[in-house]
């Protein structure tokens, strides 16, 4: 159930929205002013078995799933977390033990803001498995900063830390700053900062240059 309203100029109201379904539950309001503003509200809801909405996505899906977000002013605020999860399936299928995911004043528009948490853990797709990884991003206003990590056991471990940020704009900048790690005994490291630009105003739309 749910209210709603649409005026003259755009304005879209969605008021005192839920949903009940078997093992499953939505509810909270939406809202977006005319003109290219962004959406706001919050929504929370449940998913204790996901495989029941297969037929609605068409696809092979599993699991369980939390959500709880809130959004204004072009951020978003919230948490969600997936367990037992599984998508696709034969040789495309992977699983996942658990997901979880924070955002902290995130920001949906405009300058990089706010920050984003995210972690993955029991990973299993085709001949990669197990593995987890974890990522964190932070918004200084100018660049998303970034610092991420991977591991995996399957034929011999692979461990992987790395750091650098990105750079949003018609000429985007992602500047990798640190990567350090091992495969299978092997030692991974970054010998010199790295950065890929874009120019759409270039003839060569890319490049990758070292940074000092």
């Amino acid at each position: 159930s749910a209210q709603g309203s649409l005026d003259a100029n755009g304005s879209i109201a969605v008021d005192g929205l839920s949903l009940e379904a078997p093992r499953t539950s939505l509810a909270g309001s939406i809202r977006r002013k005319g003109g290219a503003s962004p959406w706001e509200g919050s929504l929370r809801g449940r998913c204790e078995d996901l495989a029941r909405w297969r037929p609605v996505l068409g696809m092979p899906i599993a699991g369980s799933l939390r959500w709880d977000a809130t959004a204004l002013d072009g951020q978003v605020d919230g948490s969600a977390s997936l367990r037992k999860g599984g998508f696709g399936s034969g040789g495309d299928a992977w699983s996942i033990d658990a997901a979880d995911l924070a955002l902290d004043h995130a920001a949906l528009v405009g300058a990089p803001k706010g920050t984003l948490n995210l972690s993955l853990e029991g990973l299993r797709t085709g001949s990669f498995v197990p593995a987890s990884a974890s990522l964190a991003v932070v918004g200084d206003g100018e660049r998303w900063n970034v610092q991420a990590s991977a591991t995996s056991g399957n034929h011999g471990p692979l461990q992987l830390d790395l750091a650098g940020s990105l750079r949003p704009g018609e000429r985007p900048e992602v500047v990798l700053e640190r990567m350090q790690g091992s495969a299978h005994g092997v030692a991974i490291a970054l010998a010199q900062r790295a950065a890929l630009r874009g120019d759409p105003r270039h003839p060569e739309p890319w490049s990758v240059d070292p940074v000092e």
